[in-house]
């Protein structure tokens, strides 16, 4: 339960400081560390409460992205949008899905990966573990959200010259905020999954 509650803290404090959206640069390219505490959730306490960090995670970004006017948030919320050479681009209801999915996706696939493999090493190979689990979750959820996007988001863009544009955008996009979290992941992800779970055999 402390857990849940330290990880869940986290999320609210990652969008009350801006850290759901870091830039790459000075431009609007940015990734998130919302993934953070689903994949170390998902490790060190379980799939469950992986899955349960998702959903909530996932309410809050249709929440925060609905009041948002970015290109990137019309992926989260059907009621987010932006303007754009005199046209409105907005969500639709595959942003739901896009959003619930692609968490879901981190939650269960780090969560199945560790606990299958966690047994067959000591220490230093669950850290590792930890990472190749961060490592698959999140090229496993840019999967579910490119699929989604090119598959079904695209057929409700207006019939204009600038959505071509737009589309080439957020594919380019997601897999640069895919390497990009691969490294912070990498790097921060193992160490906390395990002091977390020394404090939890402690208890």
């Amino acid at each position: 339960m402390f857990l849940f509650l330290f990880l869940l803290g986290n999320i609210a404090i990652f969008y009350l400081s801006g850290l759901h959206n870091v830039y790459i640069n000075k431009h609007s390219d940015t990734y998130s560390l919302l993934q953070i505490p689903i994949i170390i959730g998902a490790c060190a306490g379980g799939p469950l409460i992986g899955v349960i960090l998702a959903v909530l995670e996932s309410a809050m970004d249709v929440a925060f992205s609905s009041l948002s006017n970015s290109y990137t948030d019309v992926l989260s919320s059907p009621f987010a949008g932006f303007d754009a050479h005199g046209y409105h681009f907005s969500g639709n209801i595959v942003s739901i899905f896009i959003c619930f999915f692609s968490n879901l996706a981190l939650a269960l696939v780090a969560g199945w990966i560790f606990k299958a493999l966690k047994n067959r090493g000591q220490s230093i190979w669950k850290m590792i573990l930890v990472a190749i689990s961060a490592i698959f979750s999140i090229l496993f959820s840019h999967i579910v959200e490119f699929f989604l996007f090119n598959s079904f988001f695209i057929n409700f863009l207006p019939n204009i010259s600038y959505s071509k544009v737009f589309v080439g955008y957020i594919n380019s996009i997601n897999w640069l905020s895919c390497f990009c979290k691969w490294t912070v992941n990498i790097a921060i992800d193992p160490l906390i999954v395990y002091a977390a779970r020394m404090l939890m055999k402690l208890d």
